[in-house]
């Protein structure tokens, strides 16, 4: 909440707009993805513990900006940009693997959001019991064991270099992978179970996951009960940027509709 980091947001969206020259009159909105639970009209930040964003509103993020904004849930964010610019199902649970876990449930290719813009926070599953403590303050949360930088730390802080040694055979790499796909594949059975829909692995994790989706699926058909197969996993296919991409798409779709 710091009247600098305002002040220069602001001036970063101007600059980009200003070095593409848009035109201003044109700009539908600026959008903002976060890891945080964001009220129903996006005005608000509910929950944001993660990055102490908890109470912020709208009009601290937007006081240097001159077009409307939005505050998202980052996950949800994200799994909109997936539906709205890929060929997916109409109905999918997106997980997404970051500096922290969420997900977002895509229903008749809409974001589902619960009643209280809480759906689909899979980080704070519970799958070890007194397990390592979360942010949340539960012990054995998802997201104590599924964010990359539980990979990343390996590797000098690089989840680049964690994938480049699992490519190149590092033991150390290859069992910290299987420890990780372990866990996920806990996270993943119990979404199948409820949601009976594709699910995608998406965020700093899931951009790496084309090259070993193969080896997760064959790890799921011991965990799935109905399943005779596991192709209902898929990785994500807006390989970066996909939560700043949802956010500014959110502004196209409503403008779409209201010309339609």
């Amino acid at each position: 909440r710091d009247e600098i980091y305002y002040r220069y947001l602001g001036e970063c969206v101007q600059s980009f707009i200003d070095s593409h020259q848009f035109d201003r009159n044109r700009i539908l909105g600026v959008g903002i993805g976060l890891p945080g639970i964001t009220t129903k009209d996006y005005r608000y930040v509910e929950f944001g513990e993660t990055l102490g964003l908890t109470g912020v509103s709208l009009d601290e993020f937007a006081r240097y900006m001159d077009y409307p904004v939005r505050l998202l849930n980052d996950a949800n964010a994200a799994g909109f940009c997936e539906v709205w610019t890929h060929d997916n199902p109409p109905n999918m649970f997106y997980i997404l693997l970051s500096t922290f876990v969420g997900g977002a449930i895509i229903i008749d290719n809409k974001v589902y959001s619960g009643a209280n813009f809480r759906s689909g926070e899979v980080g704070h599953i519970v799958i070890h019991n007194n397990g390592r403590r979360c942010y949340c303050g539960q012990l054995g949360c998802s997201d104590a064991y599924l964010a990359s930088t539980r990979l990343s730390d390996s590797a000098q802080g690089s989840l680049e270099l964690f994938f480049q040694r699992l490519k190149a055979g590092d033991p150390a790499a290859q069992h910290l992978w299987n420890d990780y796909l372990q866990d996920l594949a806990l996270v993943v059975k119990d979404v199948r179970m409820l949601f009976n829909c594709t699910i995608m692995l998406g965020g700093y994790v899931g951009k790496y996951m084309s090259d070993y989706i193969e080896q997760f699926r064959d790890l799921l058909k011991d965990y799935c009960t109905f399943d005779t197969n596991s192709d209902y996993v898929t990785a994500c296919q807006y390989k970066g940027s996909a939560i700043a991409a949802g956010a500014a798409l959110i502004f196209i779709d409503d403008f779409l509709k209201g010309i339609r």
